[in-house]
């Protein structure tokens, strides 16, 4: 008989936060927004705006809980062998306005995250690389092969996966902000 196995996959998280938990958030996040505008400029090589929390601002402290609750679900999926102690290491608020976007990069933790608070029609899909896709260019293979595992996000949804899996962010192509927050979670030696 044959069997045709598939080694490599690779879980990713998609949850909802609690509606209610969700209203506070993007209030918390506006408020911050609108004290401190100028903290926000672009970071990367990429037109979107973000700034870095500072661990001890209260704001931190309130979504902290909500990340470590989905961060726990997602741990146990990956069935480790080991006990392995993780925390919220950083959090920042990505503004992405019209045709802004995330170029294609990974993050040097050990799980990282995305939580979507304003998000619209033609705001822009999350797209996930996929790791064989560099060797598999080699091969004649069918139209069928994904190189990239795509999300279109909705407001509360929060995404969790392994740092080191390459992602990027489409264009906004809404007239309004698309606002995250995204966060690493670091292993404690």
């Amino acid at each position: 008989m044959d069997n045709i196995i598939h080694p490599f996959q690779i879980p990713i998280y998609q949850s909802f936060i609690e509606q209610d938990l969700l209203t506070q958030i993007k209030e918390d996040t506006n408020y911050y927004i609108e004290k401190n505008p100028t903290k926000f400029d672009v970071k990367w090589y990429c037109p979107t705006k973000s700034c870095f929390i500072n661990p001890k601002e209260p704001y931190f402290l309130k979504i902290k809980d909500s990340i470590k609750n989905h961060v726990s679900k997602y741990f146990d999926v990956w069935k480790f062998q080991e006990d392995i102690n993780l925390k919220v290491d950083e959090i920042w608020i990505n503004i992405a306005s019209k045709d802004a976007y995330q170029e294609e990069h990974y993050h040097n933790s050990f799980f990282s995250g995305v939580l979507y608070l304003e998000t619209f029609s033609g705001s822009g899909s999350i797209h996930f690389m996929n790791p064989l896709s560099t060797e598999a260019m080699v091969m004649n293979l069918p139209k069928t092969f994904d190189f990239a595992h795509k999300i279109q996000p909705t407001n509360g949804m929060i995404l969790i996966f392994p740092s080191w899996l390459t992602h990027r962010v489409m264009s906004n192509n809404s007239n309004n902000n698309r606002i995250t927050i995204a966060f690493n979670i670091q292993q404690i030696k």
